[in-house]
């Protein structure tokens, strides 16, 4: 619509001053240029974004401290220590020393051969021992053994004999007087007495050859030719 009073004439400014809408754009513009040059500068001196990371647990490891124990040092039998002599203590206290030096076992026997070794023998007394007192022992190959008696039993003068002594056979004795004897008061026909040879060997090692009829012994089985004098040769 076109003004009634015609156009409004435009003065420019004097001296090349700015008018004031010239002043409020370059007044604005300006402020802006600033505020963008701050913004790069505070982002350039920044520090950069620190990148948190979740730690993710792991298997969980026990770590266990252990003590290493030295032990104590044992008395070697290896050292080939000697016998102790044992003769005159019981079999307990024997192998209670031995055994000590040994890697073995000591054995133990009857010092009578017609007495058996009971199996509780711990107080039966040594009369022997071997090896003898003061004997080199090798540990791993010493093989010592005592012989015993029973307690209150003396012990013998050597190992291995009889505690009994055996009951001798009775040696029959004879008149040689014919038809007489010491020991049945006689008897014409054959032997008496409860002697009786098997054959003439016998007789002979009883000391009665040659048998006569009514000796002690004297049987038919003898005296082949019948003659009353048996195993005369």
């Amino acid at each position: 619509m076109t003004s009634p009073y015609g156009p409004i004439p435009h003065t420019p400014p004097a001296d090349g001053a700015l008018n004031a809408t010239q002043k409020t754009v370059f007044g604005c513009g300006g402020m802006a240029a600033v505020a963008l040059v701050m913004l790069l500068i505070a982002g350039a001196c920044s520090p950069a974004p620190q990148v948190r990371t979740k730690a993710v647990p792991g298997p969980t490891a026990t770590v266990t401290a252990t003590r290493t124990v030295t032990p104590s040092p044992t008395p070697s039998k290896s050292r080939d220590p000697e016998m102790p002599k044992v003769v005159g203590g019981t079999f307990d206290e024997a192998e209670r020393r031995i055994e000590a030096l040994i890697d073995g076992e000591l054995r133990a026997y009857s010092a009578y051969d017609d007495v058996g070794l009971r199996s509780d023998h711990g107080g039966w007394t040594v009369c022997f021992q071997g090896p003898g007192k003061g004997t080199k022992l090798v540990a791993a190959y010493a093989d010592p053994s005592v012989h015993l008696v029973a307690p209150g039993r003396k012990c013998p003068k050597v190992k291995g004999t009889d505690l009994h002594t055996p009951t001798p056979t009775p040696t029959p004795t004879r008149d040689r007087s014919e038809g007489s004897s010491s020991s049945t008061g006689g008897a014409s026909g054959g032997g008496g007495g409860s002697v009786h040879y098997r054959n003439c060997d016998a007789a002979k090692a009883a000391g009665a050859a040659p048998v006569h009829r009514g000796d002690p012994g004297y049987g038919p089985h003898l005296d082949r030719d019948g003659d009353g004098s048996a195993c005369e040769s």
